[in-house]
């Protein structure tokens, strides 16, 4: 809707509601009003009349009931009628100059419980109140007067009329204000929305020509100014975008050499992941072959020449049989790995929770042996991973808390929290044992390759790699790891994933 129109229907179609709203006002609040008002006049002026009448009907004195009535109907201009009736309802004296109407007689009769009673009724076209009050309490029979709305009614036509001219006048009003406020106001609205219209469409030469000295004023010489400034702007953009546009050529140029000389460092990087791949296999199987010969030599020699060897002889064997086997762990725990970041598995939807109880499944002898008691959430969720190195992640956080575990009745928890992560809400998982915990200071470099917290022998015979490639994998996945641990009382293993 236009400013134009906006403006026509703000004045007219309040000002015409307000008048609306004032006649129902007037028409049904004002004129209950003056009917209720009627009413207890005419209540009073029966009362009246019927704390005058009895003594004159005691004496039979009928011309002092006459000019009793005629005087009360004269000096109120709202009664129609007085007429005074018998027990039996017969009027006996009246104010009707042609005789009592036929259809008069017998109305609105009175209990003798009420004081008064109330009957609308239609005479000549017009409306009556016809209010009877009981002259001492019925015994004398009862008044009747008969209120005329005729004038109620002349008072709200003539106040209706009146508020339809103020209403009238009032819409004048509103559309001459209206027109001066178009010709003054929307019309110069109109020509700078005009101009805007052109300025958007690209022509920056349009300026509006008011110089009048008020609020429009100002604006169609800001907005002239704009125009001014906004060309200005556009050639001196048009200038940016030319020497943009050649840097943006020369840069391209760079980039695509950068791209032919990346894509050759890709494939000579790719036949060295090869060759790599294909040298630590050569290297760790060549390794391990004398490791198995010194390893399978070492038991030959402690089986067939064990009688031939003293005690220190078959400890020094026993002991080069053991380093071989360790030798041969570490080897292949190097080449896991190396293989982490290398080699790059799908990821797909894994459903965390069959993944957990496969591991222990796997872990089920140590489990079993050390008679551990479990605990894992149900509610672990799907997540998006390389299922093959999350399981390894798993299969080494539960293996250490099951093995470096001191209790008699060693507790294992997998399961998850919500943590906030780097400034992020995530869902967290962990593994949570009893075991013999890890001080502080040791918190950042169990994770490094190598690092052991205990002589070798005690708590098993781990190479101290199996913390690293966690925390590779996990660093993979875009995620964190991290510990938290009371020494003496257990650890908490926390990893999320992205």
């Amino acid at each position: 809707m236009s400013i134009k129109n906006k403006l026509f229907f703000g004045n007219i179609i309040p000002v015409f509601c307000l008048g609306v709203g004032i006649l129902v006002f007037i028409n049904i609040i004002f004129e209950k009003t003056l009917l209720r008002e009627l009413t207890e006049k005419g209540v009073a002026i029966v009362h009246n009349l019927s704390v005058q009448s009895p003594n004159l009907i005691l004496t039979d004195d009928i011309m002092s009931l006459h000019r009793l009535i005629d005087d009360v109907k004269e000096e109120t201009h709202d009664i129609t009628y007085i007429f005074i009736a018998d027990k039996k309802g017969r009027p006996f004296i009246h104010t009707f100059a042609e005789g009592f109407p036929a259809d008069l007689l017998g109305i609105n009769p009175i209990k003798e419980e009420k004081d008064y009673s109330i009957q609308l009724i239609e005479a000549e076209g017009e409306i009556i109140q016809d209010i009877a009050v009981p002259i001492l309490k019925g015994k004398l029979g009862s008044i009747h007067v008969g209120m005329n709305e005729r004038s109620i009614k002349e008072k709200v036509a003539y106040t209706v009329n009146v508020l339809l001219a103020f209403l009238l006048i009032a819409l004048i009003l509103g559309l001459i204000i209206t027109y001066l406020i178009e010709i003054r106001l929307i019309q110069p609205i109109f020509e700078i929305a005009s101009m805007a219209r052109a300025v958007g469409n690209g022509d920056l030469e349009k300026h509006v020509e008011i110089k009048t000295k008020d609020e429009i004023g100002e604006l169609a010489a800001s907005f002239n100014q704009m125009t001014v400034n906004l060309k200005k702007a556009m050639d001196e953009l048009e200038v940016e975008k030319k020497s943009l546009e050649q840097k943006v050529h020369e840069r391209t140029q760079e980039l695509e050499k950068a791209n032919v000389e990346l894509k050759t460092r890709a494939e000579e990087l790719e036949a060295v992941n090869k060759e790599l791949d294909s040298f630590t296999y050569s290297a760790s199987h060549d390794l391990k072959e004398p490791l198995r010969g010194i390893e399978s030599f070492s038991n030959f020699l402690l089986e067939d020449y064990a009688d031939k060897l003293d005690e220190t002889g078959k400890d020094y064997l026993k002991r080069v049989s053991v380093a071989a086997v360790r030798m041969k762990f570490l080897i292949d725990d190097l080449l896991s790995l190396s293989k982490i970041s290398r080699i790059k598995n799908p990821h797909t939807s894994v459903d965390s929770n069959k993944l957990v109880k496969e591991v222990l499944k796997q872990l089920k002898p140590i489990i079993e042996e050390k008679n551990v008691r479990v605990k894992v959430d149900e509610d672990l969720p799907f997540i998006y991973c390389d299922e093959v190195k999350i399981r390894q992640v798993f299969y080494n956080l539960i293996s250490n808390a099951i093995k470096y575990n001191d209790k008699k009745q060693p507790e294992l928890e997998i399961g998850i929290e919500k943590m906030i992560v780097d400034g992020i809400s995530q869902t967290v998982f962990f593994v949570r044992d009893n075991g013999i915990g890890i001080e502080e200071k040791h918190f950042e470099e169990i994770f490094g390759i190598f690092k052991r917290l205990h002589p070798r022998g005690e708590h098993g015979e781990g190479t101290g790699v199996g913390l690293a490639i966690v925390k590779r994998v996990i660093a993979d996945h875009g995620g964190k790891v991290w510990v938290q641990s009371t020494y003496g009382e257990g650890s908490t293993f926390y990893f999320s994933l992205r």
